[in-house]
């Protein structure tokens, strides 16, 4: 399939002098565009009675924000503690942005000279909340009136936002922040902008609300899951009996 679809419903940000802070607005169009795929079988069967089938469904869906109202490029849709989840021209829609570690032409990311990691001077791309594709598989086994489904529903990719990880990292609740409490500092891996290796040390509270106040891309998670979503056991009583 592939649809495009005009006049999205938005919120949309406003003056605060209106005495509003939001909007909402038929402010865009979002084009879609994947395919899904679903398949029946029946596994087993014989002369008890007893029978096994399985159904199973996979599907990709790919999205990309064609337009936005009033010569906008984004729109933001929410966010926490620096981080926006946004609908960007050109980009796929729930893209989510945030400043990142500032890195040299080696890849390596750079610190200041008074050890602090440097963060990029605009938002970037950190993630985005859609699946790459999701997929669902149920099987079913009968015998006679009784009948057993089990049904698991599986995502692969999209990123999560963790904000509880940053706070509980920046107030030492984890137990990664252990690392560097006999000496009470820790030094940021890096180079300075000289491209000297950092060797400035940090009191263990500052290096932590450095690390995740500044450089989002670390308490970035992949959301990618396998569940037992459902599990079902069902008896289907004679009619007979039901009606007494």
């Amino acid at each position: 399939y592939k649809t495009n679809t005009s006049d999205q419903i938005l919120p949309v940000d406003i003056s605060h002098t209106t005495g509003y802070a939001q909007r909402l607005l038929n402010a865009g169009e979002v084009q879609n565009k994947g395919f899904e795929v679903v398949l029946g079988l029946d596994i087993f069967s014989d002369v008890n009675g007893l029978t096994w089938t399985t159904q199973a469904n996979w599907a990709t869906n790919e999205s990309e924000v064609i337009s936005l109202t009033g010569g906008l490029e984004t729109i933001v849709l929410g966010g926490g503690r620096g981080v926006t989840v946004e609908a960007r021209i050109g980009e796929p829609y729930g893209t989510m942005m945030g400043q990142v570690s500032k890195r040299d032409d080696q890849g390596r990311v750079m610190v200041g000279y008074d050890g602090r990691v440097i963060p990029t001077a605009t938002k970037q791309v950190v993630g985005n909340f859609q699946p790459d594709w999701t997929a669902g598989l149920r099987n079913t086994f009968s015998y006679h009136r009784l009948n057993l489904s089990v049904l698991l529903d599986v995502r692969h990719g999209g990123d999560i936002f963790c904000q509880t990880c940053a706070i509980q990292r920046r107030t030492g609740q984890l137990i990664e922040t252990l690392a560097g409490r006999h000496t009470a500092t820790l030094v940021h891996d890096g180079v300075k902008p000289d491209g000297t290796v950092n060797d400035v040390a940090l009191s263990l509270p500052t290096y932590w609300r450095n690390l995740y106040s500044d450089a989002y891309e670390r308490i970035m998670y992949d959301a990618s899951f396998i569940k037992l979503r459902e599990v079902s056991l069902n008896f289907a009583f004679p009619q007979s009996l039901i009606e007494r």
